[in-house]
Order: C-alpha cells, then sequence, then structure tokens
C-alpha cells in the first residue's frame, strides 16, 4: 500500500490513508458526502442516496457544471493522486503515467492537481520529463487489463 494521508480513511488492509482509499470512486463519494454541510448551495445535495453507496458520479457531474463542493473535491482528490505517482515514479521511473478508472472521465478537471503535487514531490531532473495523461480506455481501462492478465494466465498468448 502507497500511503497518501496518514490519517486517512481505513484501508481494506488494514492501514490508513492508502493510495486507492484516498482516490477511488467510493473515496469521492464519501468525501463529498462528509462535507454537504459546508456547501449550502451545492447541486450534490440531492444526491445524498447515490454518495452513501459509494458513487462518484454525481460529484463528477456536478464538478463538471462548476458545483463549487464537487470541484473541491475533485481538487483534492488530484493532489493525493500526485502524491502517489511521485511515489510510485520514484520507484519505477516511468516516462508516461495514464490514468485510468472511473473517475479518469472527468481527468481534465482534476489532472492539474495530479500534475502540480507530482511535480512537488518528485526530484525536479525527473518530474518534468514524466507525462501524466488519461488512458486512452478511460474506464474500460481497467476492465481490459483484467482480460488481458486472464487470457495470459491460461495461456492465450
Amino acid at each position: 500500500y502507497v500511503v497518501v494521508a496518514p490519517d486517512g480513511t481505513l484501508c481494506p488492509g488494514g492501514s490508513r490513508g492508502c493510495l486507492e482509499a484516498e482516490v477511488s470512486a467510493p473515496a469521492i463519494a464519501q468525501r463529498a458526502l462528509a462535507r454537504l454541510s459546508l456547501y449550502r448551495d451545492s447541486s450534490l445535495k440531492q444526491h445524498r442516496e447515490e454518495l452513501g453507496a459509494g458513487q462518484a458520479k454525481p460529484v463528477l457531474d456536478a464538478a463538471g457544471a462548476g458545483d463549487a463542493l464537487a470541484l473541491s473535491i475533485l481538487e483534492e482528490t488530484g493532489a493525493l493522486l500526485g502524491i502517489g505517482l511521485s511515489t510510485l515514479a520514484s520507484i519505477f521511473a516511468p516516462d508516461t503515467i495514464a490514468i485510468a478508472g472511473g473517475p479518469s472521465e472527468s481527468s481534465e478537471l482534476y489532472l492539474p492537481a495530479v500534475r502540480q503535487t507530482f511535480t512537488q514531490y518528485t526530484a525536479p531532473f525527473y518530474a518534468n520529463d514524466v507525462r501524466i495523461l488519461k488512458a486512452a480506455l478511460g474506464a474500460q481501462a481497467n476492465l481490459v487489463g483484467i482480460a488481458a492478465a486472464t487470457f495470459a494466465a491460461v495461456g492465450g498468448w
């Protein structure tokens, strides 16, 4: 587990603040739900049930429409993702990082925060050479990756 928020959400593995627990769709939904009372005019108030079920789509849609709460949630999520990617890049030294999964559909709203935080926490001589972009397959990338791994595991390659 890559920890990005030491006092953050409890992770499935028993730790706190792991990358997956902090930037996943359920984490986005939970963060929005927890802050609804701070934003009186947020359109997310009408989506409490969906947010309670861990669905991030209302947050992504509201951010696209300019909702201040939703935009702040995506900016924070992007910053946490940037910290996690900085740690992983220091280990694996990629030249490109592709963001995938459901929330990636709104990546244009949080990729600036990802890049800013990544640059802040990554060695300057290296940070400038790493491309961070939305995966070509977007939300479907995870499923295609699982299918490819399964196909390879059963001798399909």
